[in-house]
């Protein structure tokens, strides 16, 4: 079985990293999601837990930034999501 970052593109750089931004206010992680995506990597955002679930369980992510209080959970949810899909994240 080969390996989540086996399967990603061979043609991104190899210090390209996916980042999960879940932030229920979108002005400051859209200024995030910027300056990250400017030093090469891919950033995905989620205004709230059930967006980040659809992107922990449908992309390879390699770092996550939480708030803590979202209307439809906490960012705990999101954390035991990741251990339980992206144990390496």
């Amino acid at each position: 079985m080969q390996s989540e970052r086996a399967k990603r593109n061979t043609d991104e750089p190899e210090f390209q990293k996916t980042i999960l931004i879940a932030d229920p206010q979108n002005s400051q992680a859209s200024n995030l999601k910027q300056i990250l995506e400017h030093m090469g990597h891919r950033v995905l955002l989620a205004k709230d837990v059930e967006a980040a679930a659809h992107h922990i369980t449908t992309s390879p992510i390699d770092y996550c930034i939480t708030e803590l209080r979202f209307e439809d959970g906490k960012g705990h949810d999101i954390l035991r999501l990741l251990a339980v899909h992206r144990p390496a994240c």
